[in-house]
């Protein structure tokens, strides 16, 4: 394990590398000019009209660096951008666009923030604590699997909410197949969410009094897939926003009818299958397994036709189907939707972009009037409908554009605030990208504790919580969001003194340094030149400058080789322009 003397003259070199201001490589390479036309046109204009000299195009290697850490969450490898760098495709760029949101981990990816949506949290997930890991995963694999197979927007949302548990599955072979559900999920192997119409997982949940949370569950359905954030008016009128306590008791209706638990037609059902097994076991016959407990969720008939529910636009005339949530869902995805195409486009503008063009992301009425850019937000909403809500379509208009592919360095031209996207917003990366984003630099092997997740990168893990795994304390340190919280005040990714105590003290971050990558380079009988290179490449995804490369050779020749590249590499991973998105 690298051991950092403050007395030797080490320290003057790697403060060198650790307060290294971020290099602007932007003149490495020519870039072609992108293709995401509607961002363009709209940013071109405005900063035509404010006489704004955007910033140059990212290099090569810090547009792969970007692109790779927003659409798979991992660093591009060394060997990668050396290929790409070298590719003299006039269009790589689209071509390495469109290869990435093709790989298996940008699914991946779309998942965890679809479970941080839609509050795929440990602590009311109502499960026996023996599968709650397991259920959690399947969640995350629920999504994964139909973002990687491009289900349309659209639909995906209506299969939450308007989940339930049978799908219209005969009872009988309803339950059969929940049976083997279970003991797979017991056995540390949750089945796949394929065969598995919709997610009921969304609706199989407690508040902590352990009641059933219809409020909670309407608020989420607003602030995550409306942008409406409904909260403040629970009790009361919304102080900033349009919403009566009326207006939320009414959204809150879509809801009522949910229920998880045991409907009395599965009650029955399990009650004579039980009367069997007393019958096969008095005839001295085996019964076969036992029977694990069952619940599902169902919807209930609705009692009381004095108050029917109706959507946030405040149609009066709007028809109330029998399950409620599907007539909402019908208003939803329409056409003319004034908030569900719109709150997509936001959300992953503010994914790729480092903030939204309506910011909070669930302030679509309250603060719509502070939108950066909100014809740029009309038309992408508008032309996202039109594609058949294709996440992809709406990721390719925003990542070719050269809005997204402008360089982070800030310049009297381009001034030194990235709002009117001038320039690209420097940012902190989503905690479990940071994970994986460490691991790809150190070399070390990923370990998460539950053997649910050998093997897997920390963007392919769906619980929230990690009760046996070092990792968790570090991931609420870089900004875990919150999924018990039903609204967007549950994200927190900003920089901390913790966090960069952390990166710099950790013992068992500093033990990683002395494993891993430096490890094999050593073991190759690498030079120092290639280890160099390397070591760059890994961590900043760029080689070093001429000024980096001598301090780095000076330092070699100052003491034990190993120690000097454990010492480099500490200085790298603890510079911003190591753990930034830029």
């Amino acid at each position: 394990m690298m051991k950092i003397d403050p007395g030797t003259s080490l320290l003057a070199t790697l403060l060198f590398f650790a307060c290294w201001p971020l290099v602007n490589a932007a003149a490495e390479s020519p870039a072609a000019v992108p293709r995401g036309a509607i961002v363009d046109r709209h940013v071109t204009a405005r900063l035509d009209q404010l006489d704004v000299q955007p910033a140059a195009l990212t290099s090569d290697t810090e547009f792969l660096r970007r692109l790779s850490l927003t659409t798979i969450g991992q660093l591009p490898t060394p060997n990668q951008i050396r290929e790409f760098v070298a590719d003299p495709h006039v269009d790589k760029r689209g071509r390495m666009i469109d290869a990435l949101l093709q790989h298996d981990l940008h699914s991946a990816l779309w998942a965890t923030r679809f479970c941080e949506w839609t509050g795929n949290d440990f602590e009311t997930l109502a499960a026996g604590d023996d599968v709650k890991l397991a259920l959690a995963q399947l969640w995350h694999r629920w999504f994964r699997e139909r973002v990687a197979a491009n289900t349309p927007y659209d639909q995906i949302v209506r299969a939450v909410v308007t989940a339930d548990s049978r799908n219209d599955i005969p009872l009988d072979d309803w339950i059969d197949k929940e049976i083997a559900g279970i003991q797979a999920l017991r056995a540390g192997n949750p089945p796949s969410g394929v065969d598995r119409e919709s997610l009921e997982l969304f609706y199989q949940r407690t508040d902590i009094q352990d009641a059933y949370p219809v409020r909670e569950l309407a608020e989420r359905v607003s602030s995550s897939f409306l942008g409406v954030r409904l909260n403040c008016a629970r009790c009361h009128d919304h102080p900033f926003d349009r919403w009566s306590q009326d207006d939320y008791q009414s959204f809150v209706r879509f809801f009522d009818q949910v229920r998880h638990g045991q409907s009395p037609e599965l009650r029955r059902a399990l009650s004579e299958r039980l009367a069997n097994r007393r019958k096969l076991r008095a005839r001295g016959e085996s019964p076969g397994p036992p029977i694990p407990r069952i619940t599902e969720v169902y919807v209930a008939e609705r009692i009381d036709q004095s108050e029917l529910p109706r959507p946030l636009d405040g149609a009066r005339d709007f028809k109330v189907t029998a399950d409620a949530r599907a007539s909402l869902m019908d208003w939803m995805a329409a056409t003319d939707n004034p908030f569900f195409a719109k709150n997509l486009v936001n959300r992953a503008w503010a994914h790729y972009f480092g903030r939204g063009l309506v910011e909070p992301l669930d302030g679509l009425t309250s603060h719509l009037d502070d939108a950066t850019y909100p014809e740029l937000l009309d038309e992408l909403a508008r032309e996202f409908v039109v594609s058949g809500c294709d996440i992809r379509w709406l990721e390719r208009e925003l990542l070719n554009s050269a809005a997204w592919q402008r360089s982070s360095v800030t310049s009297k031209t381009s001034g030194g605030d990235p709002q009117n996207l001038a320039r690209a917003e420097i940012r902190l990366p989503p905690a479990e990208v940071v994970v994986d984003m460490w691991h790809d630099a150190t070399g070390v092997e990923r370990q998460f504790g539950d053997p649910l997740f050998r093997g897997f990168t920390a963007i392919e893990i769906g619980p929230n919580r990690l009760p046996d795994s070092p990792w968790d304390a570090f991931l609420d340190q870089f900004g875990r969001p919150e999924r018990s919280v039903t609204c967007d005040c549950g994200q927190k990714r900003r920089p901390s003194i913790r966090q960069v105590l952390t990166l710099m003290c950790d013992p068992k971050r500093l033990a990683d340094l002395s494993s891993g990558h430096v490890a094999r380079w050593l073991s190759d009988d690498w030079d120092d030149e290639q280890i160099l290179d390397e070591m760059f490449l890994q961590t900043l995804s760029r080689w070093p400058t001429a000024k980096e490369r001598q301090a780095a050779l000076d330092m070699l020749q100052s003491g034990p080789r190993r120690q000097a590249y454990e010492d480099i590499l500490w200085a790298l991973v603890n510079t911003t322009e190591f753990i930034t998105i830029h």
